[in-house]
């Protein structure tokens, strides 16, 4: 199934799915609002146990990984270019991305950012840039959210801004997670 971002926070579905995967992206998502100054987080689980599954295990059997400027990925006999769809492998709870913003350069930076979780359950944890630090400017919750099997994080503007992200460390997390990260930029 393709998922095609589009400005204004809308998903849909790309022209070539079938009637099923028509049908499933069409159905109502259940999504889950975080908001906080200057936040705004909308999160589901977009794929079913056993859809997330399936997608899950063709990954890790058809996923192709090169290193450096030419890294591509090839997922169902496709080559995709990262710069607009990154995947991330965590192999274990050991692995891990610190606190930071996604700001390349050529980001939109009022795009949404949608995040696709497969595999081992982890912690996405968001932090103010206000309140970081041994002198941060002042106090804010950090906000912590699940990002489990088949789930769907769209970090929508000005998040990505004000905001810090990570997965942090998780000692118990044995299994592998598989991330899809969709992000617009500029093309010239």
């Amino acid at each position: 199934m393709a998922i095609v971002l589009q400005r204004k926070r809308k998903l849909r579905p790309s022209n070539d799915l079938n009637d099923d995967e028509c049908k499933f992206a069409k159905r109502e998502l259940k999504w889950v609002k975080y908001s906080a100054e200057n936040l705004s987080v909308d999160f589901c689980v977009f794929y079913d146990k056993s859809k997330a599954d399936y997608i899950y295990a063709k990954l890790e059997e058809e996923c192709d990984w090169n290193t450096g400027k030419a890294a591509q990925v090839m997922i169902f006999g496709r080559w995709h270019n990262i710069p607009r769809k990154q995947v991330h492998v965590y192999k274990d709870g050991e692995d891990y991305i610190g606190e930071h913003k996604d700001d390349e350069k050529d980001l939109v930076k009022t795009s949404p950012i949608a995040s696709l979780s497969l595999g081992q359950t982890r912690d996405f944890v968001l932090k103010h840039a206000d309140s970081r630090g041994k002198y941060a400017k002042r106090k804010m919750e950090k906000i912590k959210i699940e990002l489990t099997h088949g789930s769907l994080l769209m970090m929508n503007y000005p998040t990505n801004i004000y905001w810090y992200h990570s997965i942090p460390i998780r000692k118990k997390a044995t299994g592998i997670r598989i991330n899809l990260t969709f992000r617009d930029f500029v093309t010239k």
